[in-house]
């Protein structure tokens, strides 16, 4: 299964997780309905 229309959350995300791995200190939250892919976009990471 592919992440379709998702490439903005996932560059922040990333972003996120880099500068964490760093030492910088991140915090990052998804929301949205059930089903929307919420685990998915975590499993692509």
């Amino acid at each position: 299964m592919n992440l379709v229309g998702r490439e903005g959350e996932l560059s922040v995300l990333n972003s996120a997780l880099e500068e964490a791995l760093s030492g910088r200190t991140q915090t990052a939250t998804v929301t949205g309905e059930s089903g929307i892919g919420k685990t998915f976009l975590y499993g692509v990471l």
